[in-house]
């Protein structure tokens, strides 16, 4: 009796011993120091116990990094200050000093893992492993996931143990529900704009939740401006944003930049990459000045220099372009977004106003004068006049030009008192073609008639015109100067029944 009751003690303790060597965690990779980084350590995380409860840990904590994909998890509130799930590990942060950690599960044993020695070194984060053990049974539990971020365009990718995928998908409320076998688990979301989401779970009897969160794929946008942009106002997508770099989701973005007044403006759309994108949202544009050497602009009330490139004006800017000894020259000029505007100017020398005085001579007008006034455009005044003087109590016409006898005696002595009667008053604008010479166009009044005398019966003398016109007259002369003396020539046309012409001369003086 006492051989079988020794056997069925030894078969229960065996058993026993089968059933907790089932249920306890095991460490896969012991405890391991790396180099600490920034981003791996935060000093501000909040203490869950002890009389500094809501402190931050500070650099009183050493961090440990416990991999282990399991949510249920907990840890000795007495030997932790804090401790948080982060993707499948376990960022548990601990005295310095301690010399083990007890890891709790409830559906396993408590594993304590005591320190080849105590932990003292700051400048290391410590890295393990924690392993679950195979579950015997062959039950099934629920695994919840829950996404709000992504929500059904997410595609969720499950691995069992043995390697087999399957593929699912969020609900409409981004939940996804699903009866598996018990086991470990790993799954991968997917979602386009989103980074890939990866992470475990472990099924071994409770329901497990799983609260999933897609972090966007981002990419830096970096945003370029002017003073108009800084002044003014820029938005991304319709929401304020700033000049400089800034993360943003990848994809297509509206980036628009109005200046303070509201009336220049800029937009562009980007698409946006991982490896980040660029826009210019640069508004003012320039002006360009060539002129000649020596040549200053005045802009807006400040001068520039000749050949200058004036940046980031935006607007309506007035300006005159100067040079000594020529003549400024005014401008105004609107530049809009990004305009390139080129106000470079031709400038005249400076001329003064010329007044001309010159005495006239033609054949047929031994007497005349001209006068004008010109800078670079002036106008002028011209008299002809013949010498003779004729009393015209007697004057008798004809305008028959072929018959300059009529009335006459068949004698040749009348031909000794013929002479000419011209006149002409003309005006017209007067032109510097360069500081030498100069140009004028004139038109007005003429007349021109072939005068003959005979004597008559009472001792007296008959006059005759039989060649008489009068109408309009035009003048065309050049007038070349030299310091203060003219010396001018040019050409008289009358218009009548028929055309007389002739050349003129003059000579005269400017002042």
């Amino acid at each position: 009796m006492k051989k079988y009751l020794t056997l069925i003690t030894f078969a229960l303790l065996s058993a026993s011993t089968f059933a907790q060597t089932d249920r306890e965690m095991t460490v896969k990779e012991p405890l391991t120091p790396q180099p600490q980084a920034a981003a791996q350590f935060d000093p501000n995380t909040s203490r869950m116990t002890g009389k500094k409860q809501g402190k931050p840990v500070g650099e009183d904590a050493i961090l440990i990094k416990i991999s282990l994909p399991d949510p249920q998890v907990t840890f000795d509130e007495k030997q932790v200050f804090s401790y948080t799930y982060k993707s499948g590990e376990w960022w548990v942060y601990m005295p310095t000093k301690s010399k083990k950690i007890d890891i709790k599960h409830p559906s396993y044993y408590t594993l304590t893992y005591t320190f080849d020695a105590p932990l003292t070194d700051k400048k290391m984060v410590y890295k393990m492993t924690i392993g679950l053990p195979a579950d015997k049974n062959t039950g099934r539990a629920w695994v919840t996931m829950t996404c709000q971020s992504a929500g059904r365009n997410a595609i969720i990718l499950v691995k069992d143990e043995g390697g087999n995928q399957s593929q699912y998908r969020f609900d409409d409320k981004g939940q996804w529900q699903e009866n598996l076998p018990y086991g470990q688990y790993e799954y991968t979301i997917k979602a386009e704009g989103f980074q890939d989401n990866k992470g475990t779970f472990v099924l071994v009897g409770p329901p497990v939740p799983v609260p999933i969160h897609m972090a966007s794929v981002m990419g830096m946008l970096t945003i370029e401006t002017d003073k108009w942009g800084t002044e003014g106002k820029i938005t991304v997508d319709g929401e304020d944003a700033a000049a400089g770099e800034f993360s943003y989701p990848v994809g297509k973005h509206i980036v628009r930049c109005v200046d303070q007044t509201g009336v220049y403006s800029k937009e562009q759309t980007v698409d946006l990459t991982h490896e980040g994108a660029v826009v210019d949202m640069k508004l003012g544009g320039t002006i360009t000045l060539k002129s000649p050497k020596g040549a200053s602009m005045v802009l807006n009330g400040r001068e520039y220099g000749t050949g200058v490139v004036v940046k980031d004006v935006l607007g309506t800017y007035s300006g005159r372009v100067s040079k000594s000894g020529y003549d400024s020259k005014p401008f105004t000029s609107i530049v809009n977004v990004n305009q390139a505007v080129d106000v470079s100017q031709h400038l005249l020398r400076a001329v003064e106003s010329q007044t001309f005085f010159e005495y006239l001579y033609s054949p047929k007008a031994a007497l005349g004068a001209y006068l004008g006034v010109c800078k670079r455009f002036g106008w002028g005044f011209s008299i002809k006049s013949s010498f003779r003087s004729i009393d015209k109590s007697g004057e008798k016409k004809s305008s028959d030009k072929n018959n300059y006898y009529e009335g006459m005696p068949p004698t040749q002595d009348y031909e000794n008192s013929r002479g000419d009667l011209r006149f002409g008053l003309t005006t017209g604008p007067l032109f510097r073609i360069a500081h030498w010479l100069y140009m004028s166009i004139e038109g007005g009044y003429g007349k021109y008639g072939n005068l003959y005398s005979v004597e008559n019966k009472e001792g007296g003398k008959d006059y005759y015109y039989p060649r008489y016109l009068k109408g309009i007259e035009a003048d065309a002369m050049l007038h070349f100067k030299m310091k203060n003396f003219v010396l001018s020539s040019g050409y008289t046309m009358l218009f009548a029944d028929e055309t007389f012409g002739e050349f003129i001369l003059g000579v005269g003086l400017t002042f």
